[in-house]
């Protein structure tokens, strides 16, 4: 049963009562034991179990495929056992403390790999945890809209004692009765109900004083014109139904901008740290230049100046050291941030998956020069139309403001209802006699409200018609969007390959200068100027080569995100679908297919 209710009045005094009054308690209490009320564990438990199931149901629907779903964070995320095992402070305890033992002990600082950070991201992240919550409360939210159409069921059961003392005679009357009912909506627009009533110290003791306290009735009401029909009726229902779908679809994107985020934001880290590591060369060789400068101008071989000016540049480069490594642990407490760890906890990145990805990289640029023309960019487009979720979304919301407006017509319309009703009871019979008979009535009433007054609806009705049109404009606005994120992301992608290839030679080339004006330097035919030069341009080379690198990883994942083609899995896996031969990019043709 959905509700039960008890009522219990009493009246009067004395043993006799007091003895009712006890046993009707225990009565009462023992029907409420028997009922099995459920504990709040039991209802998020149940509760739970018909979200998860929802969102079962609809991402088969929505994606044609089942993803592993859960808002429950373990109590061993990696956020909880850095602070515990790092002895990381906190402004309060919020965490539960975790058995001893329950998991390995972490290697401080603790290692992590680029496949690590989106697995840590997925775990710990604040906003992807949000992002998945909000798709469980859209399950939850169809969930109660659909209880609108089951069977809901309610039970009453009240009782009394009375007592009365007149001219020293004691009066004791009992009175006990209860009803169920039951309701449903149906999704046509009519509504139905039914009820049993009770007497039931009549129906026990046999009292044919009065009637026996039986009585049982339907009714049944049918909307005729407004409100009729299933389109119309069941309108909250399907609304509820496709926010869970767009709910599952945005989950989606975001956990692939999310991914490309993290990636985007740990390559950055591991840039930095290889700069850092070419700055540091630089100031070596720095060091090795200002020193071979001041021997040389002991000898009498170099003017003072030109030994000033090299031990000037050799402090110069000490301070650009000293301010990116600032800069290095900055971009990687950005990174905690943004993989949901402590600001303050010690993690170890290794720059060494960069030359990995170069090497990756470089197997794919003759085959993939990035250069499209204008009919490869248009058959892109049209796979970033007929893929994107977000342009789906909008799609959909436009079917949403139509439907919106069919409704608000039919608000327009008079509300005509059919309602019948049938009710039985047991009645006392006109004799004497103790024998009682059954009597049926039948009801039939039709119900018009005619559509005199109908400013709100009229309102309502013009609003419908400004939002249909909004939504028009909001899809011909997320097309244009789409057109141009492809369009934008595909020069991203062929300015950043051009600029890699460029850089690389740029770098080589910086480093046979950086050989060559040694070795003229140690020959006295290159000035502390030429050597200076030439390590300012390798510095740079390098860092603009590693910059390169980045943006062509980071180019080709926006490029596929753009396309509806990035594949992330739930921890936040990447597969890029990029080999040896480079990028393949589909056509329209080969995504409809």
């Amino acid at each position: 049963m959905r509700y039960i209710h008890f009522i219990i009045v009493f009246n009067g005094g004395g043993v006799s009562f007091l003895k009712n009054m006890c046993s009707m308690l225990c009565a009462c209490l023992l029907l409420a034991s028997l009922c099995g009320c459920r504990t709040a564990a039991q209802h998020r438990n149940a509760a739970d179990k018909a979200a998860a199931g929802i969102v079962d149901e609809y991402q088969q629907k929505a994606l044609g495929t089942n993803i592993a779903f859960s808002i429950e964070r373990p109590s061993t995320i990696l956020r909880n056992r850095l602070i515990v095992e790092q002895g990381l402070p906190i402004s309060t305890n919020l965490y539960a403390d975790m058995p001893e033992g329950a998991v390995p002990a972490m290697q401080s600082p603790l290692p992590l790999s680029l496949s690590d950070m989106l697995t840590v991201a997925a775990r710990n992240s604040r906003e992807y945890q949000s992002a998945k919550e909000k798709v469980f409360e859209s399950a939850l939210a169809l969930d109660l809209s659909r209880d609108s159409y089951r069977n809901t069921f309610s039970a009453i059961f009240s009782s009394g004692v009375n007592s009365s003392d007149v001219d020293g005679e004691t009066t004791e009357t009992a009175s006990h009765d209860g009803s169920v009912g039951m309701t449903r909506a149906l999704q046509s627009g009519a509504s139905f109900s039914t009820r049993i009533a009770v007497d039931l110290v009549n129906l026990l003791t046999g009292d044919k004083s009065s009637s026996l306290g039986l009585l049982a009735d339907a009714t049944i009401s049918i909307p005729l014109l407004r409100g009729a029909g299933k389109s119309i009726a069941r309108e909250p229902l399907t609304q509820a139904e496709r926010n869970v779908v767009y709910a599952i679809w945005r989950l989606e994107r975001f956990k692939k901008d999310f991914a490309v985020e993290v990636t985007e934001s740990s390559l950055a880290v591991l840039r930095s740290i290889e700069e850092v590591k070419n700055t540091e060369g630089t100031y070596e060789r720095l060091q090795s230049t200002s020193a071979r400068s001041e021997r040389l101008g002991e000898a009498g071989r170099l003017d003072n100046i030109q030994v000033n000016q090299a031990k000037q540049n050799e402090l110069r480069a000490k301070n650009q050291l000293v301010s990116v490594k600032q800069s290095l642990e900055s971009s990687i407490d950005g990174l905690k941030v943004t993989l949901g760890l402590p600001v303050d906890a010690r993690i170890q990145l290794d720059s060494a998956e960069l030359t990995a990805l170069a090497d990756k990289l470089s197997g794919s640029l003759e085959a993939d020069n990035g250069a499209l023309n204008e009919d490869a960019v248009a058959r892109l487009v049209e796979v970033a139309l007929a893929g994107r979720l977000d342009m789906r979304i909008s799609m959909h919301q436009l079917e949403d403001a139509e439907r919106q407006v069919l409704i608000a017509k039919d608000d327009l319309r008079a509300n005509i209802k059919l309602k019948g009703g049938a009710s039985v009871k047991e009645a006392d019979s006109d004799g004497d006699d103790d024998s009682s008979s059954t009597k049926i009535e039948y009801t039939g009433l039709l119900e018009i409200d005619l559509p005199w007054e109908k400013s709100r609806e009229r309102t309502q009705y013009r609003k419908s018609l400004i939002t249909l049109e909004e939504a028009k404009r909001s899809v011909e606005a997320r097309e244009d969007g789409v057109k141009a994120s492809v369009r934008e992301s595909v020069r991203r992608r062929q300015r950043a390959l051009e600029a890699y290839r460029i850089q690389l030679q740029a770098r080589s080339l910086a480093e046979r200068r950086v050989k060559s004006v040694n070795l003229f330097q140690e020959a006295g035919r290159a000035t502390v100027r030429d050597a200076i030069e030439a390590e300012e341009s390798l510095l740079s080379a390098q860092n603009a080569t590693l910059s390169a690198l980045v943006s062509c990883q980071v180019s080709t994942l926006q490029l596929l995100q753009a396309l509806e083609l990035l594949e992330v899995d739930s921890d936040l896996k990447i597969n890029d679908n990029i080999g040896e031969g480079g990028l393949s990019l589909p056509t329209a043709k080969d995504k409809d297919g």
